[in-house]
């Protein structure tokens, strides 16, 4: 009996010891096989994503003007880049720092960029705060979706855990990551009262929705100032339930044209949001009309409608009167932007500072897998446009209120509201 049970245990060991040479004989042909990339696969996807962006990204004629970019160049040049390599494949870190470089050339003009695995990461964790907001809409429900995919997953843990330098992709305005100090409070006199708020990133929303609700109702009878001059956005949910919704007694509504080529790469993603072929006018002539339309803008572009930002109040009396002034400058960018556009637009408060950094007042941005890097390019796929007809990426929000001399380090945005404010007492 004995025997038996030493020859049985023996057996268990070799099978275990099998099993684990099998797991480990597998787990490094999946790494190597992410590990490097053929040239021809590499040109493959390389030029799959541009495909992808000449068929649906509408920003191209923006970058030309604003950075004297010729998108055709930029496409070539790094094309070369791939076709150089002598060998038959490349190492994928060399290949995604092509792609990566490619894409961060264009300044993420409209959010474009290839997503890095810290940003994945981020990108990810958001849509999941998005559910526990209860703000689980189809288009987020439908990225979710697209995050979890096992051939974008299984790319982005290689990455994480193989990639040589990290090659961060925070928009223009400096990021929407989330602020352990997101509100600042100050106590300006007797009448005024003043708060800086750092990021609407969503994750932030539970945190900050009490603190403000209480500020504004011990602020009630003051003037307040907001200033988001450092705000990189997040989402729009932020200012529309925290700030505006609280302290109105009538619904607000902003509208704003935009353009889209409606592409087949971003269809879905676009019908998720509302954009379908029954909301948008194919009869470009009708915004001729726009004295600040650039008529360059309407290249590729197969369509255009309106987007409405509508808040209603959230009690039956505003808690705090106002008025209110919003502080900006080039670095309130994406939502903040949209926060700025719709005070301007509804006057809900007084915007104060420099143009925005823009790309505010959109839908969702989309998202689209390459195909065979599994990597994941970001853009948005809608080009809003100023109540002009000037896009608002390349121009951002004019405030209402601007400093004499533009584009001086040492302008104090406040200093200049509390001036304005003093000058209409």
């Amino acid at each position: 009996m004995g025997i038996l049970k030493r020859g049985w245990l023996r057996c268990t060991l070799s099978m275990v010891l099998l099993l684990g040479i099998i797991l480990l004989t597998f787990s490094c042909r999946s790494t190597n096989r992410l590990a490097v990339i053929s040239k021809e696969d590499a040109l493959k996807d390389y030029d799959a994503m541009w495909e992808i962006l000449e068929e649906n990204y509408p920003f191209f004629p923006v970058i030309q003007r604003k950075y004297f970019l010729s998108s055709d160049a930029v496409k070539e040049g790094y094309r070369k880049d791939i076709q150089d390599i002598e060998t038959r494949y490349m190492d994928f870190n060399d290949y995604y720092e092509i792609v990566t470089s490619c894409i961060n050339t264009m300044h993420q003009t409209g959010h474009l960029e290839i997503l890095t695995p810290d940003k994945y990461q981020r990108e990810l964790d958001r849509e999941e705060a998005y559910k526990n907001e209860g703000d689980w809409k189809p288009g987020v429900e439908w990225r979710y979706q697209l995050y979890k995919d096992p051939q974008v997953r299984e790319r982005y843990r290689y990455l994480e855990e193989n990639e040589k330098t990290e090659m961060v992709g925070q928009n223009p305005a400096g990021g929407t990551g989330i602020s352990r100090e997101n509100l600042e409070f100050q106590e300006l006199g007797e009448e005024i009262a003043y708060v800086k708020i750092k990021s609407f990133n969503v994750s932030n929303i539970k945190n900050d929705r009490e603190k403000l609700h209480a500020w504004f109702k011990e602020n009630a009878e003051k003037k307040i100032i907001i200033d988001i001059t450092r705000n990189g956005g997040g989402t729009d949910s932020y200012w529309q339930e925290l700030i505006v919704a609280p302290n109105i007694n009538k619904p607000l509504e902003s509208v704003s044209y935009y353009l889209t080529p409606f592409g087949e790469g971003t269809q879905e993603q676009l019908k998720l949001d509302g954009v379908n072929e029954g909301t948008l006018d194919s009869d470009l002539d009708k915004l001729y009309n726009l004295p600040g339309l650039n008529w360059d803008d309407l290249e590729g572009i197969s369509g255009f409608g309106t987007t409405m930002r509508r808040v209603s109040p959230a009690f039956d009396k505003a808690v705090c009167s106002g008025p209110f002034y919003l502080l900006v400058g080039p670095n309130a960018y994406s939502s903040a932007d949209g926060f700025a556009m719709f005070c301007k637009n509804t006057k809900f408060a007084t915007v104060v500072g420099e143009n925005t950094g823009g790309d505010g007042g959109g839908r969702n941005v989309c998202v689209v897998k390459l195909p065979v890097s599994g990597l994941l390019l970001r853009f948005r796929a809608m080009h809003v446009l100023n109540p002009d007809g000037s896009s608002n990426v390349e121009s951002g929000t004019v405030p209402d209120v601007v400093p004499e001399i533009k584009g001086r380090k040492d302008t104090s945005y406040l200093g200049l509201c509390l001036d304005y404010i003093k000058g209409n007492s």
